[in-house]
């Protein structure tokens, strides 16, 4: 795994100014898949360096940047650091406010509705995942019999 992540992390580095935004993204994702190995201590190291390169290629305001933020300030709460966990959970919150709206609660889909609840309002997915298949062999030409299933 790490040499993987490494060999990625290198690519993006030789790209220069035009991988920075990937560059940022390669050391989040390098950091969680540190976390969940157990290595909090690396993990804190690529957040720090993802926060900086998200910084510097999108500024600090930018809520890629308060996302890491988050995720850093969780792994030093657990490794101990909880005053500097404080500082970047409230730069976090605050800028993520001031991007996203006070109080106003935000998903993944951004308030549109889900493809499964499209779905079901089209009337494509009521009965299953088979239903499909079964209305295609429904029509047969006359004189044809269906087979039993």
């Amino acid at each position: 795994m790490r040499a993987h992540y490494e060999r990625a992390l290198e690519l993006f580095v030789r790209a220069g100014p035009a991988g920075q935004g990937d560059l940022g993204s390669a050391h989040s994702n390098y950091a969680l898949a540190l976390s969940r190995a157990g290595d909090v201590r690396a993990a804190i190291e690529h957040y720090e360096r993802a926060l900086a390169s998200f910084e510097e290629h999108w500024g600090s305001d930018h809520p890629n940047a308060h996302m890491v933020r988050l995720h850093l300030a969780a792994r030093l709460a657990w490794h101990g650091e909880e005053d500097r966990a404080r500082a970047l959970l409230e730069q976090a919150r605050v800028g993520l406010e001031r991007a996203l709206g006070s109080g106003t609660r935000r998903s993944c889909s951004r308030g549109r509705p889900s493809a499964r609840s499209s779905l079901r309002a089209a009337g494509t997915a009521r009965h299953g995942p088979r239903s499909r298949a079964r209305t295609r062999s429904r029509w047969r030409p006359s004189g044809q019999r269906t087979r039993a299933r």
